[in-house]
């Protein structure tokens, strides 16, 4: 991962659980530019990463959501604002951000918000919004969207670790 994040100086990757890392960053600087680019991905597989003080025991930290990018497309240019994106957001995860400019305004082929979203529900691929013209579908589009399920949806496992049944099960 190191190679991967370009940093400055050294991390130490200590295994305190099964698939539990405490990484110790040399630099403030590199640590901080790292949890900023969040989502990390390790060979197209999600690489969640969460701050850590050292109060907690291994086992009760939570990795059940993770922040990423989202691109709603296709919206009519008098939705593409902060507000609207804050409210389609809202529907998939927290809202972290909105990409719009200083007066709220995000015209352009889509806007950005940046949301905190469950990895164990099914990911949305879009949504239905009320405009003058009827019902409008705004799709979505993830960037650094990892593998995912295609059975449930979820992003924590592909099709031969999924539990739902479906075909070729």
């Amino acid at each position: 991962m190191t190679k991967i994040w370009r940093i400055s100086k050294r991390a130490v990757f200590q295994e305190v659980e099964k698939n539990v890392f405490v990484v110790t960053f040399e630099t403030h600087a590199d640590k901080n530019r790292i949890l900023e680019g969040m989502p990390w991905l390790f060979d197209n597989v999600l690489f969640p990463l969460r701050p850590y003080d050292g109060r907690l025991q291994p086992t009760q930290i939570k990795f059940e959501s993770e922040i990423f990018w989202l691109q709603m497309h296709d919206l009519p240019l008098g939705k593409m604002t902060k507000e609207c994106g804050e409210q389609i957001g809202a529907s998939v995860g927290k809202v972290l951000e909105v990409d719009a400019m200083d007066d709220g305004v995000g015209w352009g082929r889509f806007i950005r918000v940046k949301i905190n979203m469950p990895l164990f529900k099914p990911i949305a691929r879009g949504r239905f919004i009320h405009s003058t013209g009827g019902k409008l579908w705004v799709p979505f589009q993830y960037e650094k969207l990892p593998k995912i399920c295609f059975r449930c949806g979820w992003l924590v496992h592909d099709v031969a670790g999924c539990s739902k049944s479906g075909p070729g099960s």
